[in-house]
């Protein structure tokens, strides 16, 4: 045993130096070739996503900027209870136990055994029949020669973090979704509350018309046009009832209650943004959007895999122990003759019909998969940024449009009331001002929340709002 620890005790170190030895090379981040700014996407510079200051992604929550305290307290719930974030962080935890198991397999493995024999052949020798008993412990140490354990402890530490960035990417996406439902709630709350309104005015409109058709001051086919009229605003009411129910059950789900009313303190065009548009670098978004992020560890992650695989062709060594006693009297047992084994072994792979060498081509293939994937979804960033900003800009100026449609819609829906009162016009141009008017109201709405929506969904691009002078990390350039 003496000679077999000296033994040991010199190749240690000789062990050692080939374990420092990783194989394949390690992530150094990405060179990327970004547009230097959103309105000049034809200049490109060249960065290393390793090279990028990070940006800080929490602080005072984006939706404060329309200060509605109602808007904050529906978003803190959803953080704090929504279903599907929870399911997203076991995520997080199966990677945090799969990183844990990673690092154990660079440690010695220990474990023990109890064997029974009895029979006349023991040893490969045919003697007398006889009973005999061998217990001990055992251990075993795969040597991580060429650092593919390590390697795969990479990939699981990569894996970790994308899952990280995976329900930062989700926490952003529920966000977005909860403001995008609450500006559809109150979108159909006021298209309820005009379609009301119009099918009353209609409705007295048709008391009177029936009034003087009855004295014969008015033509059958009014009556009839004012009952059709009554009837189109009458109808959309139930149309909007459906929406305001479906939509406060769809945001109760998003903040993990039960499907309930939910009950709204502002109007729809009550609600404004106090801060104007950001002129925000592309190069910004590589370390803002936890997509892009979960994109670059993922790549990270199949290079490692992609060196592992090539340790898989390299040979392997192993040592393994025992310890323990054994006798074929139960009655003698001791441990003061212990008995012990110890071995190294070398073993390596020779003909595998290039199964090993496809394996790391395979691997190699997946690892180019996850370069494209994390270059488009670049490509997508960037356009999606662009696509909101342009959309806020155009949906401002067609909302202001209809602001003033809808003033004149209104105003020539009193005007023509009057010359219909006074007998100077006919009721279709009432009529006609009348649908003007509830079309230009209802349309009114719906870019209002479209365009409110859109900032939602500008902030969900953005990685999670933007920052202002005094929040901006430098960039290298």
């Amino acid at each position: 045993m003496k000679r077999a620890t000296q033994i040991f005790l010199l190749m240690m170190p000789i062990f050692w130096m080939m374990s420092a030895c990783k194989v394949g090379k390690s992530y150094k981040g990405s060179d990327l070739e970004v547009p230097a700014s959103l309105d000049d996407t034809d200049s490109l510079r060249t960065v290393n996503t390793d090279s990028l200051s990070t940006l800080l992604i929490d602080g005072p929550g984006w939706w404060s900027l329309f200060e509605d305290p109602l808007l904050d307290t529906l978003v803190a719930k959803a953080l704090r209870h929504n279903l599907s974030l929870e399911i997203s962080a076991q995520n997080i935890e199966q990677a945090r136990l799969a990183l844990g198991m990673s690092k154990k397999d660079l440690l010695p493995k220990f474990g023990y055994g109890l064997q029974m024999v009895s029979g006349n052949i023991l040893g490969g020798m045919v003697g007398p029949e006889q009973d005999f008993l061998f217990g001990g412990l055992q251990v075993s140490w795969e040597i991580d020669l060429w650092g593919k354990l390590r390697r795969r402890n990479e990939a699981a530490k990569r894996q970790l973090l994308a899952s990280e960035y995976g329900l930062r990417g989700m926490q952003l996406s529920l966000v977005s979704q909860v403001m995008e439902t609450y500006f559809f709630l109150l979108q159909s709350r006021s298209q309820l509350e005009i379609a009301q309104r119009n099918a009353a005015l209609r409705d007295s409109m048709l008391m009177i018309i029936q009034a003087r058709f009855d004295k014969g001051y008015a033509p059958g086919i009014d009556v009839d046009q004012a009952k059709i009229q009554r009837a189109i605003a009458a109808g959309a009411v139930p149309v909007y009832e459906r929406a305001v129910a479906q939509t406060s059950h769809a945001l109760s789900v998003l903040i993990g209650e039960w499907p309930g009313n939910i009950e709204t303190s502002k109007a729809l065009l009550e609600l404004r943004e106090t801060q104007a548009l950001p002129e925000r670098m592309p190069i910004e978004l590589l370390n803002r959007r936890p997509d892009l992020l979960q994109k670059e560890q993922a790549y990270a992650a199949q290079l490692a895999q992609t060196s592992a695989a090539k340790g898989d062709r390299l040979p392997t060594l192993s040592l393994n122990g025992s310890f323990g006693t054994g006798t074929n009297d139960f009655a003698d047992l001791n441990f003061s003759d212990p008995l012990w084994q110890a071995s190294a072994g070398l073993v390596g792979p020779l003909f595998y019909w290039n199964q090993l060498k496809q394996r790391v081509q395979l691997e190699q293939s997946k690892s180019e998969q996850a370069r494209l994937d994390y270059q488009l979804q670049q490509l997508q960033a960037v356009r999606e940024v662009k696509d909101y900003s342009v959309a806020l800009k155009t949906l401002a100026t067609q909302e202001q449009i209809l602001k003033e449609r809808v003033a004149a819609a209104l105003h020539a829906q009193k005007l023509s009331q009057e010359r219909y009162n006074q007998g100077v016009t006919s009721y279709l141009e009432y009529l006609e001002s009348q649908r003007q008017a509830f079309e230009a109201e209802l349309s009114l709405m719906q870019v209002a929340a479209e365009r409110l929506s859109t900032y939602a969904q500008l902030y969900k691009a953005l990685g999670g709002g933007w920052l202002d002078a005094s929040e901006q990390a430098p960039t290298n350039n």
